[in-house]
């Protein structure tokens, strides 16, 4: 855990690559401190339409799923971070969004 979930329009890929956005995210996890490189999956979903009543081109959404236990504060300076990086990019148009949830205690796993 955490388990990133990037939500972003099809056509971003014309300013960054997924793989990038991917580590453009996992690195802002990791300046968090809250986690171990081993513990953080990212993955990526692309939208090929949306609606947006600000009218930007372009749409990234981070959902950082998390194990309960995490304060409101470290929660929100990890939501900081990941916002800030992709602020970073300098892509225009673009709507960033970025939640740090708790899971519910139904949350299971399983590797096999």
């Amino acid at each position: 855990m955490p388990h990133c979930v990037i939500e972003c329009s099809t056509g971003i890929e014309q300013y960054i690559a997924p793989r990038e956005l991917m580590e453009n995210v996992f690195d802002g996890v990791m300046a968090s401190e809250l986690f171990a490189t081993k513990d953080v999956k990212v993955r990526t979903q692309l939208f090929d339409q949306f609606m947006s009543g600000a009218n930007h081109r372009f749409f990234v959404h981070v959902n950082v799923h998390l194990l309960p236990g995490r304060t409101d504060a470290q929660k929100t300076a990890l939501s900081d971070l990941v916002l800030a990086g992709l602020e970073g990019l300098g892509i225009p148009s673009l709507e960033i969004s970025v939640q740090a949830i708790d899971l519910e205690t139904s949350y299971v796993k399983a590797l096999t």
